[in-house]
């Protein structure tokens, strides 16, 4: 954190708030060891109830504060997570430590479909992998082994808050009092640190506190996707030629579908590839990219859920995903195979836009390799449907529901004669 500014009206309860949120910070690095973890959370009760305390001994800097206090009193007191932790606190100072236990969410994942979730306490002490190579070790069809993942989420709950994890908890808590603290600011007629705003904001991520494990291999599954900036910078200005232009004065995912596609097929042809690119829209600000380049079906499944959880954790409210994909008729592909297996399958990039409300939109673009390996482009087609099934983890955030393998092959199958024609005009040139 900065250093408090010399004109801070309330310097001692701002640097109150930023040890709790060091305190926080170290907590979440602990998750994985019980004494360390239960120590820096005894501490982060007691750093979270002195922040109200500290504000009130420096209510001499904030005009009128008996006034404008008792509607924040007021508030905190209709916050269950505050509450929670103001008895929790008093708990910890007066009886002893707070009764936590640690679950374990296992998932076992070969399809898009809804995979089955099972929750179960496990020891404190039994790190989450060595929970994920046990459970690895158990009997798994080999079908599902060699494409499938086991993902065991780990979460340390209590009794009081059975439904929700810890950490979400004090981050919530966290949040309504930075809120505070920054209203106090404004009441004594001063700004917050704009660098102490900006870092106060603790999330504890579902990656950083669950392993998934690659059920071919039995290794430990890392994320490999990164944020890319969506500004154009000359390099890539230069590599592409001049961008097309998007849609004006909207967010709307669906009217951003045709740019996307296009992008995607200057980036194709240039590259001879293209990687999986989700774009994700807010309310209000530029939307947030994420790429990866997974090396198996496995690693697909890993990052749509991270893409899926980081939906769940900006509140995105739409979604373009660009990516290569393949199709092939249904007789052409063997059990347990999928078209990208078989060598007459249809190379196709694909742009699949969806909303929170269940809006949806889908473009493919057909291509082949010529023989001196340059991309060779066929036309758009929008389909009515068929491209939302490896979005089933963002779909399940919104409450939407996901289709299902077999209604996608049905709508991808309506689609398939216009993809294949367009294919076979493009191979015949």
């Amino acid at each position: 954190m900065a250093e408090r500014e010399p004109h801070c009206p309330i310097p001692n309860t701002h640097r109150r708030l930023a040890d709790a949120y060091k305190l926080w910070q170290l907590a979440a690095t602990s998750y994985e060891d019980l004494d360390t973890f239960r120590m820096y959370l005894n501490a982060l009760l007691e750093a979270t109830r002195n922040i109200t305390f500290m504000l009130q001994s420096e209510k001499a800097a904030i005009p009128n504060f008996d006034g404008w206090y008792p509607d924040w009193q007021e508030t905190m007191g209709r916050d269950v997570a505050l509450v929670w932790a103001r008895d929790a606190r008093n708990q910890v100072v007066h009886q002893g430590d707070l009764e936590t236990h640690s679950t374990a969410h296992v998932r076992v994942q070969a399809s898009w479909d809804e995979p089955p979730i099972t929750a179960f306490d496990v020891p404190p002490h039994v790190p989450t992998t060595a929970i994920a190579s046990r459970l690895a070790e158990q009997e798994i069809p080999e079908d599902v082994r060699r494409g499938g993942v086991l993902t065991v989420e780990r979460r340390w709950v209590v009794d009081d808050l059975p439904n929700h994890e810890l950490l979400d908890v004090f981050a919530h808590c966290l949040d309504i009092l930075r809120q505070l603290v920054r209203a106090a600011h404004r009441c004594a007629g001063s700004a917050m640190d704009s660098v102490d705003d900006e870092q106060m904001h603790p999330v504890m991520t579902r990656e950083m506190r669950t392993v998934t494990l690659n059920l071919r291999t039995n290794e430990i599954l890392r994320a490999d996707f990164r944020e890319v900036k969506l500004v154009p910078d000359e390099e890539t200005a230069k590599r592409y030629g001049p961008f097309p232009k998007g849609p004006p004065g909207t967010n709307d995912p669906l009217a951003w579908a045709d740019y996307y596609m296009e992008m995607g097929r200057l980036m194709l042809v240039k590259d001879g590839f293209h990687t999986m690119i989700a774009f994700l829209f807010h309310d209000h600000q530029r939307p947030q990219m994420l790429s990866t380049m997974p090396e198996d079906q496995q690693g697909k499944y890993l990052f749509m859920q991270q893409v899926a959880n980081t939906v769940q954790r900006t509140a995105a409210t739409g979604l373009v995903f660009t990516a290569e994909s393949w199709m092939a008729q249904a007789d052409d592909v063997p059990p347990g195979k999928r078209p990208a297996d078989v060598d007459t399958k249809l190379e196709m990039l694909t742009v699949t836009a969806v909303r929170a409300d269940g809006g949806t939109r889908v473009l493919v673009s057909p291509f082949t390799h010529a023989e001196n390996g340059e991309i060779v482009l066929g036309d758009v087609i929008e389909t009515e449907s068929g491209g939302e099934l490896f979005l089933a983890p963002v779909l399940r955030v919104w409450g939407l529901p996901a289709p299902s393998d077999e209604e996608t092959a049905a709508q991808w199958s309506a689609a398939g004669d216009a993809v294949v024609a367009n294919a076979d005009r493009i191979r015949s040139q």
